[in-house]
């Protein structure tokens, strides 16, 4: 008696033990599935919002474009990160017209509320894009994000200032760059 029912529990463990393991598998295998089919929609929508903006973005170099669509909530980071790519890469006059793109987009309002929102990924992009925008209106947000603790935001913060004014800048930055140790030293020196 002793016997089948020691063997019974081993059973019934095998059982359980197999079944939690099969569970397991069919939700990292629904979980694979999922994320792939997230990652190939990100892919399209990115691929459709490039293929709109970028021809905007190269036409407003020469003038801004008779109609320009409005930047939908999903496509915000990526015409966000294609603007800013745009920027780094002109000079002169072409950056002047790329920032009336901006304005007439209403990208300067929506940096404005990214910079005091949460998210990191929202702050940075902001910092870049107001530092390209030599926007002042927000001087005192840039100033306060460029003590921030987090080494990355308060870096990025520090380049928007030089961007905007970098007489204005320097004797703020100055003190920061000798007491911050850790500010990668390249980006410093750049």
């Amino acid at each position: 008696m002793e016997f089948s029912t020691s063997t019974n529990y081993l059973l019934d463990l095998a059982y359980w033990t197999s079944a939690t393991a099969m569970a397991i598998v069919i939700l990292m295998l629904i979980t694979i599935v999922t994320l792939r089919v997230a990652l190939v929609m990100r892919e399209q929508r990115e691929r459709r919002v490039r293929a709109r903006w970028r021809p905007i973005l190269a036409q407003s170099i020469e003038g801004l474009p008779a109609t320009v669509p409005r930047i939908g909530r999903l496509d915000l980071y990526m015409v966000l990160y294609l603007w800013n790519s745009l920027h780094e890469s002109l000079r002169g006059e072409a950056k002047e017209q790329i920032n009336k793109l901006a304005l007439v987009t209403g990208i300067y309002l929506i940096v404005r509320k990214l910079l005091s929102g949460r998210g990191l990924r929202g702050r940075l992009i902001a910092l870049s894009t107001l530092g390209h925008l030599q926007d002042k209106t927000c001087w005192k947000e840039i100033v306060a994000l460029a003590r921030d603790q987090h080494p990355v935001v308060s870096i990025v913060a520090a380049r928007a200032l030089l961007m905007i004014d970098k007489d204005a800048a320097l004797p703020i930055l100055m003190p920061l760059i000798v007491e911050r140790l850790d500010w990668p030293v390249a980006r410093v020196a750049g």
